[in-house]
């Protein structure tokens, strides 16, 4: 179930960064911490202000749901034309 989760969050990052973002570089590093899974996610798109967003996409939401779901937690980081930048740590169980 972590493995499908996981996909889904770095397809629904993909899609966002190639669709909405205009990133022309992507990064992607998955890594195992003790007893955590990390993603390490950067784009160099557009970016977004954080505390402007008039309507929260439901890409993001949707990331946010199965993090909390598997009890992880997540950070997103970005700025106007400043790219994104996205932790997230997911506990074994």
């Amino acid at each position: 179930m972590i493995s499908l989760s996981v996909y889904r969050i770095v397809q629904e990052l993909l899609t966002n960064s190639l669709k909405h973002a205009q990133a022309t570089e992507i990064l992607i590093q998955i890594n195992t911490e003790e007893d955590e899974l990390v993603i390490q996610y950067e784009d160099d798109g557009i970016g977004f202000d954080q505390s402007n967003l008039k309507r929260k996409g439901m890409g993001l939401e949707n990331i946010r749901s199965r993090v909390n779901y598997m009890h992880g937690s997540i950070s997103i980081e970005s700025e106007n034309a400043m790219g994104m930048a996205v932790m997230i740590r997911i506990k074994y169980q």
